[in-house]
């Protein structure tokens, strides 16, 4: 996306991570923060991708687990 900022493991944008349940978030943290320490951690940016998708799954139906993944991960 031309103009919109992803960061860390899994090029993660705040959206994204608000919608996985803005993992890591600690008391008195801003948004921005939050996002860019979780998506800079392996173990927080990985199970916010887990629960993106375990959200979103219903979606993509008829799919298996790793295509599922993909298609929502790179929202297509």
């Amino acid at each position: 996306d031309v103009g919109s900022l992803s960061c860390g493991y899994y090029q993660i944008k705040s959206p994204y991570y608000q919608d996985c349940g803005q993992p890591g978030k600690k008391a008195g943290d801003t948004l921005d923060t939050a996002w860019k320490r979780c998506a800079d951690d392996y173990n927080c940016s990985s199970g916010c991708v887990q629960a993106y998708v375990k959200k979103y799954k219903s979606k993509c139906p008829n799919k298996g687990s790793c295509e599922q993944m993909s298609r929502l991960h790179n929202g297509s």
